[in-house]
């Protein structure tokens, strides 16, 4: 990328030198067919001066575009390489044209390895048809940003969850994938639903538990009226006192 650019100022420097160059020799040429006299002659070195000092300082602003081109796209190599985020091109046909270190680290492959793969081939088995559904909503709906998360597996069979946020290009050609690692939320998702289970087998088994108590409660009064009912017929006092009863 930046050796294109470099080559399209050089071009630029080049064509200004071949004008300048140009210029001088039709000056001469006026030169030789015409002898000046001493103020035409003054003149023409004049104007040659000025050019002269004119490409100079032309050539002085193509080098600063050149350095401020270079800086910029440094600038941006690292911040695409370096992103906490990984990211992405791939075409219809599902094809990575190009990544960043992120995305390649979290399939766990090397960059010129990922890079003229299928990103279908790290999609896992459960996951896969409803990756091609969203690649395929994608690329109906070009400029149009749209999201889904799906298990991926790393190189080495390790497994992990991502979201994917991804916007078609205008054309239609290739589209744009920031992958964004949620493994760790999914875990903390599973975890809270086996609390979650967990609490509520407790819950139930509490309640279950209280039931059986208030059955037994009431079974117990029953057997003591029973009992008190016995001993006045007998003409003794009542054997249980019962509270409600008082």
């Amino acid at each position: 990328m930046g050796s294109t650019k470099d080559k399209k100022l050089l071009s630029t420097a080049g064509n200004l030198r071949s004008q300048a160059e140009a210029q001088l020799q039709a000056k001469k040429s006026v030169i030789t067919s015409r002898p000046p006299n001493k103020k035409e002659s003054q003149r023409l070195v004049h104007e040659l001066e000025v050019h002269q000092i004119e490409l100079e300082m032309q050539n002085t602003e193509l080098v600063q575009a050149r350095d401020e081109v270079e800086t910029a796209l440094d600038n941006y190599t690292d911040l695409y390489d370096f992103a906490p985020v990984g990211y992405l091109t791939i075409d219809h046909d599902g094809m990575v044209h190009g990544a960043n270190f992120t995305a390649a680290g979290l399939l766990g492959i090397e960059r010129s390895r990922l890079v003229g793969r299928r990103f279908g081939l790290f999609v896992a088995d459960e996951s896969r048809l409803f990756f091609s559904e969203f690649m395929g909503e994608v690329f109906a709906s070009p400029g149009k940003k749209s999201s889904c998360e799906v298990a991926l597996v790393r190189e080495g069979n390790s497994a992990l969850f991502v979201q994917l946020d991804a916007v078609a290009s205008r054309s239609g050609q290739e589209c744009r994938i920031a992958v964004i690692d949620i493994t760790e939320r999914r875990q903390a998702e599973a975890q809270i639903q086996r609390y979650v289970a967990e609490l509520q087998g407790i819950n139930d088994e509490l309640t279950r538990f209280s039931i059986a108590s208030v059955k037994r409660e009431l079974r117990m009064i029953e057997l003591k009226k029973e009992i008190n009912e016995l001993y006045i017929q007998s003409g003794r006092p009542s054997r249980y006192p019962l509270e409600f009863e008082k």
